[in-house]
């Protein structure tokens, strides 16, 4: 066994390896064990297992609603003075008429989202995927968590 001298010449066993592999053993199992809890009590959404299967089979109850384009005139100073942005709506069936009773709230919420976006954050890559779901995000507010699954951007023009 290694041993190791301080600044006063005692010497101590050197067991840093044998502590570290048994803190690490415990502290996964302490994940692994605390996860399954967690899931199997509904605290955490469990996104294996029967919840899949069903995610799966409600596909078929989806309708998409078509938005109006939006035309949206950007900030001067830059290369581009327009957004045009075309989208459908992914909803559960039978929620048609809420959403057309909602329409103006939606548009309302999405305008005033694309007015305070920059046109240097919408000349990044990534601009479309926080967009899509940025408005996702308060439409969900708006009309309901389980109403709306997705938001589909048709159109994405920088004029």
């Amino acid at each position: 066994m290694a041993h190791t001298a301080d600044a006063e010449g005692d010497v101590k066993p050197r067991s840093t390896r044998l502590r570290t592999i048994v803190f690490g053993v415990l502290s996964i199992s302490l994940g692994v064990v605390s996860g399954y809890i967690l899931t199997d009590r509904g605290l955490v959404p469990s996104f294996i297992g029967s919840q899949g299967a069903s995610a799966l089979s409600s596909s078929s109850e989806l309708t998409y609603f078509e938005l109006d384009p939006i035309l949206v005139n950007l900030p001067s100073g830059g290369n581009h003075s327009h957004l045009k942005i075309s989208a459908h709506l992914e909803i559960s069936s039978g929620f048609e008429s809420k959403i057309s009773a909602e329409l103006p709230r939606i548009m309302d919420i999405m305008l005033t989202y694309l007015r305070a976006i920059r046109v240097r954050d919408l000349e990044e890559q990534s601009a479309l995927f926080v967009i899509r779901s940025e408005l996702l995000q308060r439409v969900k507010i708006i009309v309901g968590q389980n109403i709306v699954h997705d938001i589909l951007i048709d159109e994405f023009i920088l004029n």
